[in-house]
């Protein structure tokens, strides 16, 4: 249901929750047909938007013709796609706010959208710069002792 507010279909959050549960390495998609109740080609499209959003990777095993799939481990690939995406947008806010016909009105809420990308993306920057996995490992650790 959380893929469902942002446009996107149950399906959607079905498969990758299932990648991201599953037991096995990776999944074919036959299995995660059969898994979910879904047809396969249901399963097919979607694992495809979710390459698209970095979610998932296809696998591929040797002498077998089938292709598999997994949920990646590291989620950071999807938010460096998230943050160029944002680049993009903001670039693009940019440009309009410099756009002479614009009342002063529509060209201050285009700034104040500038600001907020630029403000957004300098945050995300930040992250990666600072992000480890072994930091994060650490606060979950004290957090789950707290508990």
């Amino acid at each position: 249901m959380y893929f469902e507010q942002y446009g996107m279909s149950r399906i959607l959050g079905r498969v990758y929750g299932l990648l991201m549960i599953a037991d096995e390495a990776m999944l074919g998609l036959n299995q995660m047909a059969e898994q979910l109740g879904i047809s396969k080609a249901s399963v097919s499209t979607t694992v495809r938007q979710l390459q698209a959003f970095t979610l998932v990777e296809k696998v591929t095993v040797p002498g077998d013709r089938k292709d598999y799939y997994r949920a990646v481990s590291n989620a950071l690939e999807y938010l460096k796609t998230s943050m160029s995406s944002s680049i993009r947008l903001g670039k693009l806010i940019r440009r309009a706010a410099q756009l002479e016909d614009l009342s002063g009105v529509r060209q201050e809420k285009l700034e104040r959208l500038e600001h907020l990308f630029s403000a957004m993306v300098a945050a995300m920057q930040d992250f990666f710069d600072n992000y480890t996995f072994e930091e994060s490992q650490s606060v979950s650790k004290s957090r789950r002792g707290k508990s």
